[in-house]
This record gives C-alpha cells, sequence and structure tokens, in this order.
C-alpha cells in the first residue's frame, strides 16, 4: 500500500527498526549523515559511537553472542567501509549474523574512481552471506527485510549493504511489505538410510565419543544433547568455538580436543571406534596431522552444511542434517531401543583425566596465568568470557570451567587479533546486568585500545584483565621451540603500563606483579561499579604446555605418551 514520500535515508532508519534493530554501531562521515539526522529526530535507535570501524563490527559480533538477536555496524564510504572488512571476516568465519552498511559515491560516478569510492560489493562478496547494492530508495524496505533473514538463516553470518550516497537523499514513496522475507536454511535433504546407519554404528560401538562445536551451539539443542548424552553415557570432547555447549564440570565432559586441548579427550579420540561430530569443522587445529586422526574409528560427520563434509577429513558417512532433527531422531531410537553403558571405556577414560591431566608449575615470585584464570573462575563462575587471539586464550580455555553455551567466545576459525574487546563492549551493551570480562594479551589489546574511551564514554562497566608478557606470545612461543631461540619481531622492549594508561582514560585499573595480589586484584574489579582494567605481568617465557604442530600426530598431545618428556620442558 502506498502512502506518503519518504527520503532513503527515512526508508532505511524505519526498515531496521521493522526488523527489530534498535542498537547501531559506528562511526559517521559526511555521506553517511542523512541517515544520523534521521536517527537523532526518531529516537527509537541508540547509537554507540565507536573510534574505529573495525571495532563497531565487532561490538555487532559480540552483540549476538551475548543475545542471540542481529543489529548493524554502520560506516561512511571509502577507508570507513574498508576498514569493516576484517571484522565482516571475523563474522563470517565464525558463523556470526550482522548487517554491515556502508557508503559509496554517487549513482553517477559508480565505477570512475570518484573520491572514496570502493567497490564493497566485489570486495565483501569471499566474507559475506550475500551483499547488496542499494540503487534506489525505495528498495530499503525489501532488501533490508531479506538481509535480516540472510542473515539468521543457518548456516549464519553477516550480510553488507551499500549505498550511493544520493540514494539516502532520494524521496521514494513507501511500500510496505506484506510479509518479512523468509529464507529457507540451507540442508539437503534427509537420507533415512544414513541416519539409520549411524544409529546402528553407535548401538554396536564400545568407544564411541562425541565431537562438538559452534553447529551445536548455532542449533539452540545443548539442552537436548545433554539429556542424551546423560542417558548414553558417551564422552563429550569440544572444538574451541563449542567449548561451553556441554558443561565441563559433567564427569562426561572431555573439554575441548585439538593440539592445545586435553591429553584426556585427545586420547579418547585416538582410541575410539566411532566419532560422531556434530557441527564442528575438522580442521588442523582440532585433527593436528589428519592422516593420523581417530584411525580407528568409524566417523559421522553431521552437519547443516554440507560443504563442511570431507573439507578436511573425509568421514565414514556424512549426513547434511539438521542438528535439532537428527538429535531428536536419536532420542525417538533410544526409546525403541536401550542404549547399553560401556563402563570399561569410561573407567578407562577417568584413569586418563586422573594421571594425565593438564599441569602446571607452580610459582611463589610471579604470577602464573593459569593460576590467575583458576582464580577468576573461583570468583566469577558464570561470567561470559571474552578472550583474545594468543596465549591467553588458551590459558582461558583450559583452567576456566565453563558451562554454558557462548560463555566462552573468540573469534575462533578467523584467529582475529583486536576481536575480544570490542566484542565484549557489544556483549555487555546487549546483557548490561551480566558479568562480562575480556581477557587480552597486551599485544592483543593494542588493535583496539582506543575503545576504551568508548567504555568510559558510554559507562559500560565491562571488566579486562590484560596478561602482559611484553611480546606477541605465540608469536614468541614458536620462536623459541620451533626457531632456536631467535626472537625477532616478537617483543616489545617498552615497559607500557596499561593500568596508567587505563586511568587516563578514565577507567578504575591496577597493575600486579607477585602471585599474592591477584586474589585481592580480582575482588576489586569484580566489586567495581564503573569499567575495571587489570593489568597481571607475567614472565616471556611462559608457554603453553603441552602443544603440538598441526603436522604432529595427535598422540603426542594425549595420554599415550609421555607428557613429561624432555619436548614439552622449556
Amino acid at each position: 500500500m502506498d502512502s506518503f514520500l519518504k527520503t532513503g535515508a527515512k526508508l532505511l532508519h524505519d526498515a531496521l527498526v521493522s526488523e527489530g534493530i534498535r542498537v547501531v554501531f559506528g562511526m559517521p562521515g559526511s555521506d553517511v549523515l542523512p541517515f544520523y539526522d534521521e536517527m537523532y529526530k526518531a529516537k527509537k535507535i541508540k547509537h554507540f559511537l565507536f573510534r574505529h570501524e573495525q571495532a563497531s563490527v565487532h561490538a555487532a559480533d559480540g552483540f549476538f553472542r551475548a543475545s542471540g538477536r542481529v543489529t548493524a555496524c554502520i560506516s561512511t564510504s571509502g577507508p570507513g567501509a574498508t576498514n569493516q572488512i576484517t571484522g565482516i571476516a571475523a563474522a563470517y568465519a565464525d558463523s556470526i549474523p550482522l548487517i554491515a552498511l556502508n557508503m559509496n559515491t554517487s549513482r553517477k560516478n559508480l565505477g570512475k574512481g570518484a573520491f572514496q569510492e570502493a567497490d564493497m560489493v566485489k570486495l565483501s562478496k569471499p566474507i559475506t552471506k550475500a551483499n547488496f547494492l542499494v540503487m534506489k530508495a525505495g528498495d530499503f524496505p525489501r532488501v533490508v527485510s531479506k538481509a535480516v533473514a540472510i542473515a539468521m538463516s543457518i548456516p549464519r553470518g553477516p550480510v553488507l549493504i551499500n549505498i550511493p550516497q544520493d540514494v539516502l537523499k532520494e524521496k521514494a514513496k513507501e511500500t510496505k511489505l506484506i510479509s518479512k522475507v523468509q529464507v529457507e536454511n540451507k540442508c539437503s535433504s534427509s537420507n533415512p538410510s544414513f541416519i539409520k546407519k549411524a544409529f546402528k554404528w553407535l548401538s554396536a560401538s564400545k568407544q564411541p565419543v562425541f565431537l562438538v562445536g559452534e553447529g551445536l551451539i548455532a542449533s539452540e539443542q545443548s539442552d537436548l544433547f545433554f539429556r542424551l548424552v546423560k542417558k548414553m553415557q558417551i564422552p563429550v570432547a569440544t572444538t574451541v568455538s563449542g567449548v561451553g555447549v556441554f558443561p565441563e564440570d559433567h564427569k562426561l565432559s572431555l573439554h575441548a580436543a585439538g593440539v592445545l586441548g586435553t591429553p584426556y579427550a585427545n586420547s579418547a579420540i585416538q582410541k575410539s571406534d566411532l566419532l560422531l561430530v556434530l557441527g564442528a569443522s575438522l580442521e588442523a587445529r582440532t585433527t593436528a596431522d589428519s592422516k593420523s586422526f581417530a584411525k580407528k574409528a568409524k566417523i559421522v560427520h553431521v552437519d547443516i552444511d554440507a560443504k563442511q563434509c570431507g573439507k578436511f577429513i573425509y568421514p565414514s558417512l556424512c549426513l547434511s542434517e539438521d542438528i535439532k532433527n537428527f538429535l531428536t531422531q536419536l532420542e525417538k531410537y533410544l526409546t525403541k531401543k536401550p542404549f547399553k553403558k560401556r563402563k570399561n571405556w569410561l573407567k578407562t577414560i577417568n584413569h586418563w583425566k586422573k594421571t594425565c591431566p593438564l599441569s602446571y608449575s607452580f610459582s611463589k615470585k610471579t604470577i602464573k596465568p593459569q593460576k590467575l584464570i583458576e582464580q577468576l573462575n573461583q570468583f566469577a563462575p558464570e561470567a561470559k568470557i571474552f578472550a583474545g587471539n594468543g596465549q591467553h586464550k588458551y590459558w582461558v580455555m583450559r583452567h576456566f570451567t565453563f558451562k554454558k553455551p557462548r560463555q566462552f567466545n573468540v573469534n575462533s576459525r578467523f584467529g582475529c587479533l583486536g576481536f575480544a574487546f570490542p566484542g565484549a563492549i557489544g556483549a555487555k551493551i546487549a546483557k548490561p546486568k551480566e558479568t562480562i570480562i575480556a581477557v587480552l594479551g597486551d599485544g592483543d589489546l593494542q588493535l583496539n585500545i582506543q575503545e576504551l574511551a568508548t567504555i568510559v564514554e558510554n559507562k559500560i562497566n565491562l571488566k579486562i584483565i590484560v596478561i602482559n608478557n611484553h611480546t606477541l606470545g605465540a608469536i614468541y612461543q614458536h620462536q623459541h621451540f620451533s626457531y632456536n631461540d631467535r626472537f625477532f619481531g616478537s617483543y616489545y622492549d617498552l615497559d607500557l603500563n596499561f593500568a596508567k594508561l587505563a586511568a587516563v582514560y578514565g577507567l578504575d585499573s591496577l597493575r600486579i606483579h607477585k602471585p599474592s595480589e591477584v586474589e585481592p586484584a580480582l575482588q576489586k574489579m569484580l566489586k567495581s561499579k564503573k569499567p575495571f582494567l587489570l593489568e597481571a605481568i607475567i614472565p616471556q617465557n611462559e608457554y603453553l604446555l603441552p602443544k603440538i604442530s598441526t603436522s604432529d600426530s595427535l598422540d603426542k598431545a594425549s595420554c599415550l605418551i609421555d607428557l613429561n618428556s624432555k619436548v614439552y620442558k622449556k
């Protein structure tokens, strides 16, 4: 039905509101000001001004991880738009939905190399689920509705909308959508014979293991999965991105598997006769050398995205299946055929847990990051953690006990340095009453350190822990083990005091050096009613152990060899 004329900026604004988007993260330029003026007049969208466009995209990413709701980030043309690319790629790799809005030169100048022109449609094609170039103001209601539907359909992901500057000023009749655009989830049709075969293998197996990832979290079926696991008494390992989907304090939890996973998770996978992979990518950080991965096991890979099957490792059986449907059918199967419990298998796994747990050396003089994380877990067990990319991510993964999906938040597949801090900001905006903590390395923080101003300005009560070893720790460790201590380009000579710097921005802050300072510092941070940055100084040579190369057999990071051998000592 036609009504009165509206500008493109007004149509864009109203389309976002109609889709339930009431929070936008961004940084303006002159080309996008008509839309900002609509936000100012309508007061229906809360805008958070960031200091860098990349950070605003990560914030939209974190907003979804905390709330399950899609939101938008916006930039101007040219460098503003291209600054979004890293954040978009990071979201795409982890299947996180968001709407990235950015500007372009006017329609008549497209393709002429005009001021601040960038072909964002071509640039973003490999890192978005879909992208749109809006050439008519009247298209905004349809495009925005379709963009949100595509972003939220499984597998989820970011969608980009590029807007020539004159389209925001163009007037058009508002065409009300009769209904919101619907997008079908991409999934091949079910194959009943394959599912029947998978259940037959499951019944016959003696040493089965579940390996679960991000896809199980996205399916929102963790409760059903937990119920079935308890009934079947099958141990559960996770990928890095799947941490928390099964409670790690449960006796059947093996925690995370892979090159930096637990020895007992890796042992169980390597000795299993049936590996059920649910919504997980079998890439090298999880499997290490693919030729020696789970050699004795039949592998059943269940993923809604058929392209995941055989991408890295060819499974014995591939089910392009919605995980909810697979688990529902499994539940029906179990009501007809009681599942036999494997006591000897569980006894072996419990033996591995007791005899080769993750461990570290203690010190009375220097702060141990492992102990710091364990103490954080003691004082804030329900906190949502955003961990940056580097050694600290794995210290958090290994030494904090995660019990819920989306409690451990990392940019897993893209490994994006600079994600965690602005991601945590977005999460705290989405869930202001929840405890959100960003655990960062000193290298990670400095990629988006300017957003300290954003949390102070907006009174966002975020807690930040900086584990400072004055290095790019993962690179420094790699040079130690693989390059005979030829340290180059991986350490900082400047002892930058982040606590003092945070205080200049207006945060409460504290710098600690001694183990005795950790507990009172954590308590002070958690009790603070303001944004707080806690900086913990650790030695440069504090390494992640055991750690293997992705070209090694996963056996080398398991209970199947001597983890105290010289190769794992400093």
